[in-house]
């Protein structure tokens, strides 16, 4: 027998309707970060605010120039706020890679979602519905499966690109100099830390290991100066989280690599080309 529900109340005509327009913008001011003591608390402001889905972030030119100091304080507090979400993201990925371990290992989980694979799942599950490319899900795992013992703050304090460059060189953390490295990043101080991974993997300048492969592939002048325009953005730096142009370039082979082979089973699947997935224009990508 279904159950019996309440009938449904009868609103007074008299309420307020609800307003179609949505609320206001809020906005936070850079400016009011310059009067409080602690660096910390400034970015922790700045990070609630960039956090806030409607909030907005402005700043005065000509406020932050009357203080002393002004114009690098705010840089102090912007960039310790990127450095901050740059953290933060990292934290996730060992959670992230347990649960898709989890998942995998546990077919019914995915097929009582209505995929036939994990594979599936994580391209349509993960990728189209959520918007997380294949490439990171896959990475959380490959984290998580190599070093199976860090916890959301080592990776905090070390850096995922770090990570990934203990796992290409260790292989795992059964090495026993990938067991110290992550010691030390328990037991030192940041820098300190950060100065003896340089050491260890022979960084000088920032740009590769000292026994890396060189790749060489001939091109035109034109793509030489994309290519160096493409390394040497900060926002790219930034989403990659490293300078270090062979790591930009598997993050960049790694998410191509994923959208490509997606776009080709969709081709695959609709030869007849009535796929909604626009085919990439070459031309156009290397003229941009």
């Amino acid at each position: 027998m279904s159950p019996e529900y309440p009938p449904e109340p009868q609103y007074a005509p008299e309420l307020p309707e609800i307003p179609a327009a949505p609320p206001p913008v809020q906005i936070f001011d850079m400016e009011s970060t310059l009067a409080l003591d602690s660096l910390n608390d400034g970015v922790r402001q700045v990070l609630r605010a960039a956090l806030a889905r409607d909030m907005d972030i402005q700043i005065d030119m000509d406020a932050i120039y009357r203080t002393p100091n002004g114009v690098w304080r705010q840089i102090e507090i912007l960039s310790g706020a990127m450095n901050g979400l740059t953290r933060a993201q990292g934290k996730l990925y060992p959670i992230l890679g347990r649960i898709f371990i989890w998942i995998q290992n546990n077919p019914i989980v995915f097929k009582e979602m209505g995929y036939e694979s994990f594979r599936e799942f994580i391209d349509k599950g993960i990728q189209e519905s959520l918007g997380m490319s294949r490439a990171t899900a896959y990475r959380a795992m490959q984290m998580v499966n190599n070093f199976p013992s860090l916890t959301p703050a080592d990776v905090g304090r070390i850096g995922t690109a770090n990570v990934y460059v203990m796992s290409k060189v260790f292989g795992n953390e059964e090495n026993p100099a990938a067991k110290e490295l992550i010691e030390n990043s328990r037991s030192m101080p940041e820098e300190e830390f950060r100065a003896q991974f340089r050491e260890v993997f022979r960084v000088d300048d920032g740009t590769a290991e000292k026994s890396d492969p060189v790749l060489i592939i001939r091109t035109t002048p034109e793509i030489a100066g994309m290519w160096k325009r493409f390394i040497e953005d900060p926002d790219i730096q930034a989403y990659c989280e490293t300078e270090i142009p062979g790591y930009i370039l598997k993050r960049m082979i790694d998410e191509c690599e994923g959208e490509w082979v997606r776009q080709i089973v969709e081709q695959r699947k609709n030869p007849t080309g009535a796929s909604d997935i626009p085919p990439i224009d070459m031309e156009a990508f290397m003229r941009d």
